[in-house]
């Protein structure tokens, strides 16, 4: 069997890296590539992913190394990648968003389609900047996909029963397998000690992620601290906000993957107080960690954490997520309660190993039934 990824738009090998992303996002396949023949990955980086080769051994990497403009690559691409694409025994998406470049291969190629989301891209893109042409082109792009893959998967029931309800797919269409962690990786570290009142944030400087919410919740802490793992847009507007509020923030910027559980179990507190989620990635790996969460209840978040058992819950505004924090740092039995507990769902739910179970067998459904 010979699997084809399509990467979402725009999306490297680079970039990847850059954002210390590609230990995380190539494990699966790295995972799954002995149960299979051949994989091969079509990225939207030039020349310079195919120096990342040697980090995916077995690996196939299919690139733009001509440097062509992004669309011309994009309407092209069938063809760039001829024989390797006619050898293919099914293809998939990592998102909705670049379906539309493997839908058009599937056209030329007549291969089987998996379309795989971890976010309902244009949903998610309308809550953020409002209604526009922007959204009802995703829209238009995301319900063409859909109605005409062979299998969707998608990572949680809340995105099966929007996709089921706004573009009228069958449920019996969709498969749900979620995000995985690397146990193996994202584990207890109890030789690491807790640094006191230290709050562990992971994700993009997002105006979604509410961090501005979080850094005003620890103005009222004594003690309290922040540590940011990640980029993006927010940074000087958050970085600002904190020199005004006084309050202790370091931004370490974006880290290796392999680096996080040791930074992870130096926090008392792990904190995700998003508007909004997915499947967060950041969120199931730091319960691998048995970290003591503190999140919002918000979608994406609510269908993970159950309040008081793997984690504590609490509303997007700075002073729910103030009093949440403030139960719970210094309490180390309910940190060690929660955090055990947290580990344990991440074991059952999200093993890199049962989700490697899941894959091959809608892989072997979708060949088969294409047979």
């Amino acid at each position: 069997m010979h699997l084809v990824l399509f990467f979402t738009r725009s999306v490297s090998l680079k970039r990847w890296q850059s954002q210390g992303m590609i230990g995380r996002e190539t494990a699966l396949y790295r995972q799954l590539l002995p149960h299979l023949d051949q994989i091969s990955f079509v990225t939207y980086g030039g020349a310079d992913d195919l120096s990342l080769a040697d980090q995916l051994p077995g690996i196939n990497i299919l690139c733009n190394r001509w440097g062509l403009p992004k669309r011309l690559y994009a309407l092209l691409l069938p063809f760039l990648h001829f024989s390797t694409l006619r050898s293919a025994s099914l293809f998939k998406t990592n998102q909705i968003h670049g379906a539309d470049v493997a839908l058009w291969s599937q056209r030329v190629h007549q291969k089987p389609l998996i379309v795989r989301a971890g976010y309902m891209w244009p949903r998610d893109h309308e809550r953020e900047v409002g209604r526009s042409w922007r959204t009802r082109l995703m829209d238009r792009i995301a319900a063409r996909a859909l109605r005409r893959a062979d299998q969707i998967v998608f990572t949680t029931d809340g995105m099966k029963r929007y996709a089921a309800d706004h573009y009228a797919i069958s449920p019996e269409k969709i498969k749900i397998v979620p995000n995985y962690v690397d146990m193996a990786l994202f584990k207890p570290q109890p030789e690491v000690e807790k640094v006191p009142g230290r709050i562990i944030a992971i994700g993009r400087l997002h105006e979604r992620k509410n961090l501005d919410l979080l850094i005003q919740a620890v103005a009222g802490l004594p003690n309290a601290h922040l540590v940011f793992a990640g980029d993006g847009p927010e940074r000087a507007k958050l970085t600002r906000l904190a020199q005004s509020l006084n309050v202790d923030v370091q931004f370490a910027g974006a880290m290796a993957n392999d680096q996080l559980p040791e930074l992870i179990a130096t926090g008392e507190v792990y904190a995700m107080v998003s508007r909004f989620e997915g499947h967060p990635k950041t969120l199931i790996e730091a319960m691998g960690c048995g970290a003591a969460v503190c999140a919002t209840d918000v979608e994406g978040i609510s269908n993970i954490i159950v309040d008081g058992q793997n984690g504590r819950l609490c509303q997007p505004t700075a002073e729910s997520i103030q009093e949440t924090l403030s139960q719970m740092l210094g309490d180390n039995a309910t940190q060690n309660k929660l955090g055990a507990a947290a580990h344990r769902y991440a074991l059952n739910h999200y093993a890199l190993e049962k989700i490697i179970e899941q894959e091959l067998a809608i892989y072997k459904t979708v060949v088969g039934g294409a047979a």
